[in-house]
Parts: C-alpha cells; sequence; structure tokens
C-alpha cells in the first residue's frame, strides 16, 4: 500500500514539475516552449548523459546553425571565420535544477554565453574524475535479477569513463576481467575461467549459455519431478457421491452404490 502511494506521489510531482518548468518556459519565450528538452539535471545525476542528450536533441532542433547571406552563402567574420546562430547556451540552463541552476547563477557573462565555455564548467564541477570510475569498474557485480548482457553493458560504460583517453582495444582488457571476476554465478565463474576465452564476446556467448543452463536446472530442481499419472482424494470421493446420493432420494431416484464407486477410485 505504501509503495503504490509513493509511486502515485512521484508520478503526481513529476507531472506537476514538468508543467511548472513548461509554463515558465512559455512565459518567457513563447519560442522555447516548443522544444524538446533533455531530463532535468539537479547536480546528482550523471553530467555526461545530460549533456549527450542535450547536443543529440540540439542537433535534432539546429540549436546551432550557419549564418547565411541572402544568397545562401555562409556568413564569416572579419577573420574569415564561419559564422553560426548559437542558441545552446541560452537553451542549457532551461531544465537545470537544484544544486545545478544555482552553479549556473554562479558563473561569469562570458562562460554563460559561450557554449563550450559553459559545457566544460559543468563538467568540471560535476563529472567524477577517472579514477572513482576504475575503482567503480573494479567493484562492479552483476545482480541477482540483472542480465549478463545489461552487466556486461554497464562495465563497458564505466570503462569508457575511467579510461577516456584510451582506445576500446586497450579498455577491453579491464572489462573482461572485471566481467569474469562480477558474475552472480559463482560456478558461471569457475566454468568461465576454465574456458579462457579471449575476447569480450565469446566470454558474453559463453556467460548467457552458462546461466542460461544453470537457471534451467535451479528452477527443475524447485518443481520437483513430476509425474503423469493423475492421483485421486479418496475422501472427496466419498464426499462427492453422498451428496449425489442425497440428489438423487430428492427427486426419487434409486439409491448409488457408494461403495462401488469407492472400489472404482482405489488402487488394487
Amino acid at each position: 500500500m505504501f509503495s503504490r502511494f509513493a509511486r502515485f506521489f512521484n508520478q503526481f510531482f513529476f507531472l506537476f514539475s514538468f508543467l511548472v518548468s513548461k509554463t515558465v518556459i512559455r512565459m518567457t519565450d513563447p519560442e522555447v516552449s516548443k522544444l524538446l528538452l533533455p531530463e532535468p539535471f539537479t547536480g546528482t545525476g550523471d553530467i555526461t548523459a545530460y549533456i549527450t542528450q542535450f547536443e543529440l536533441l540540439s542537433t535534432l532542433q539546429n540549436w546551432l546553425k550557419p549564418l547565411n547571406d541572402s544568397s545562401g552563402t555562409q556568413r564569416r567574420d572579419a577573420s574569415g571565420n564561419l559564422l553560426f546562430s548559437d542558441k545552446r547556451h541560452t537553451i542549457f540552463p532551461l531544465r537545470l535544477r537544484n544544486s545545478a541552476i544555482e552553479f549556473y547563477q554562479s558563473l561569469d557573462t562570458a562562460t554563460k554565453g559561450d557554449y563550450d565555455k559553459l559545457k566544460a564548467a559543468f563538467e568540471n564541477q560535476y563529472l567524477e574524475p577517472a579514477e572513482f570510475f576504475r575503482g567503480a569498474l573494479r567493484k562492479r557485480v552483476q545482480g541477482e535479477t540483472e542480465k549478463v548482457s545489461e552487466f556486461l553493458s554497464d562495465l563497458q560504460l564505466l570503462a569508457r569513463k575511467a579510461y577516456p583517453t584510451d582506445s576500446e582495444d586497450i579498455r577491453n582488457h579491464p572489462v573482461l576481467q572485471a566481467f569474469m571476476e562480477g558474475l552472480f554465478n559463482p560456478q558461471v565463474r569457475i566454468e568461465l575461467r576454465k574456458a579462457k576465452p579471449d575476447t569480450i564476446k565469446i566470454a558474453l556467448e559463453q556467460a548467457i549459455h552458462l546461466d542460461a543452463i544453470y537457471r534451467l536446472e535451479a528452477s527443475q530442481a524447485v518443481a520437483g519431478p513430476s509425474s503423469s499419472t493423475p492421483t485421486f482424494n479418496v475422501n472427496s470421493v466419498d464426499k462427492l457421491v453422498s451428496h449425489m446420493e442425497t440428489l438423487l432420494q430428492h427427486y426419487n431416484v434409486g439409491p448409488v452404490s457408494s461403495d462401488r464407486h469407492k472400489n472404482r477410485w482405489r488402487s488394487p
């Protein structure tokens, strides 16, 4: 009951916050109210995910587009640099909340007016150092109900943050090691160590196969042996026959021998 109430409250609060944010945006700029915006960033989530969503939406909605003259040629400044119409720095703070919007307000005007500087400021403030993600990669273990493929995907995400300047081939080594050591089922871990897979792809295929086998065996052990031979409860049959006799007597029909029926259901 409490969980249902909490879920309803969270949904109500999310809807209320969404409507309020849309109202504020609509009051300040009618054009902005039509924009697709990322999920709010409060200062405690993943700043990389917020920036990634923001830049994908920026590309989709042309928040950064070239400035062209009447002939359609892109304009340049006095130094020959191409000119752009850039709305990103004005849209970026619209979904900031709590400490994130407070940090934005503390920035100087030059940083607020340049998207690249604004992005760098938020990354410096909220992005965890690579050492943090390296420790998280080593400590990460698969959850009891977590799929093997989901576990591997999260390890690869941590590795990209832990080793941002390294190639994928280099990152694959710590990912493979963390994957084999962090699997939930100890039997799968043992069999995988025996197999010694060379690549992440092979390790994933073998782990999924082994995990499926052990889960199937565990489910069959819980269910127990099945029998195709039907069993009957003699007492239940006796009660049914007695009830039928009562009905037959009520409608003046001849009696039914309960012994004859009981013998039919009993084993010889």
